[in-house]
């Protein structure tokens, strides 16, 4: 059953649509004489509150936790991915409770018109920088890479994979940062924060390791992991400097 607690409140959330759709996928009349996919799916996976983010039990949102969502006035799922730079972890709203079958099993939304106030969900690129760090671990980053005067990172870029400002590197049983990452065609660079005094720190895994957010796909597979900020700050530190380093150097 809807909990009215998740009405106007952000949540971070995995979108999905069917790119193979056809209209004769479709029993509704509306599909048929117009050939164009507008049914997507939201699955709400956290939902912020005074603290930062928290996870949503997936039978508050029945059907594998999702939310099946109705495109209007033209706009269709392909053109909503678009804007949402066709990544998969989105922030959206609740603005309206949400319409549910008889056997309460299935969210259905019935309108969302690109953003604006009369949609009943609010569907946009995840920006949430200010409450998390996103979590990466690369194959490619060796400890000794922090040994450099100018401090930067250097690593390979998967632009479909970085979802936020703000980075924890984790290697090993530790976490390294945190980092600002600049995106520059086939790089990421991170580099220290001004807000931490260009001081990039060694973490204790373990609280760490309880606090992540692993967004999961409509399969249970994590394809993005965050962590509330306020989680890093209560984090046992190792070493409170590994580098000092101005991002504009």
């Amino acid at each position: 059953m809807f909990s009215d607690k998740y009405l106007n409140k952000n949540m971070i959330a995995w979108f999905y649509y069917d790119p193979n759709w056809e209209p004769s996928h479709s029993t509704l009349a509306d599909d048929i004489e117009q050939p164009q996919n507008t049914h997507c799916y939201v699955y709400p996976r956290f939902v912020y509150d005074d603290y930062g983010y928290v996870p949503i039990p997936a039978e508050d949102f029945p059907n594998l936790g999702s939310i099946e969502v109705i495109t209007k006035a033209g706009q269709t799922c392909e053109s909503l991915h678009t804007t949402l730079h066709h990544r998969h972890v989105v922030s959206i709203r609740l603005q309206k409770p949400p319409f549910t079958n008889n056997n309460n099993t299935y969210n259905k939304y019935l309108s969302f018109y690109n953003g604006q106030s009369n949609s009943d969900i609010l569907i946009t690129d995840f920006s949430q920088g200010s409450h998390v760090y996103q979590v990466i671990s690369p194959n490619t980053f060796d400890y000794d890479d922090l040994n450099t005067k100018s401090g930067k990172i250097v690593l390979p870029n998967d632009p479909d994979s970085i979802y936020t400002s703000g980075i924890l590197l984790k290697y090993g049983d530790y976490y390294l940062g945190p980092f600002n990452v600049i995106t520059e065609n086939d790089t990421l660079t991170l580099v220290s924060l001004p807000d931490h005094n260009y001081h990039v720190k060694q973490y204790e895994g373990d609280y760490i390791d309880e606090g992540l957010l692993g967004v999961r796909d409509k399969n249970g597979e994590t394809v993005a992991t965050f962590i509330n900020k306020q989680d890093l700050d209560d984090a046992t530190v190792l070493k409170d400097s590994l580098f000092i380093s101005d991002k504009t150097n």
